[in-house]
């Protein structure tokens, strides 16, 4: 596995190799979706080379869902249609901005 996260109390997400399944943990974990990351719609806006693979995920806030692959990061507003409120470099994004480049590179 590449990376998880949870995005609410049933949605559990895996990721592995450009892959995503989801997980229902409030349905007895029915597998709700499990195919290529770039065939589900939370994911359509991300750019290419992230759909190749993430290598973390965090939901921050109410509706900031962050990926990261390399030292890129994308944040999707999924309370916006899930369009892209940054994307660029993790070193750039006001969050990280004070860390050493040992965190961002």
């Amino acid at each position: 596995m590449d990376a998880t996260t949870l995005i609410a109390r049933n949605d559990y997400r895996l990721f592995k190799q450009g892959r995503l399944a989801v997980i229902d943990t409030q349905k007895s974990n029915a597998v709700t979706f499990d195919g290529k990351l770039a065939d589900h719609g939370t994911y359509r806006n991300i750019p290419e080379d992230f759909k190749l693979g993430i290598d973390a995920a965090t939901f921050f806030g109410y509706s900031d869902y962050r990926l990261y692959r390399g030292d890129q990061l994308v944040v999707i507003d999924t309370q916006n249609g899930n369009s892209l409120s940054y994307q660029g470099a993790i070193a750039d994004h006001g969050t990280y901005q004070n860390l050493s480049s040992f965190w961002t590179s």
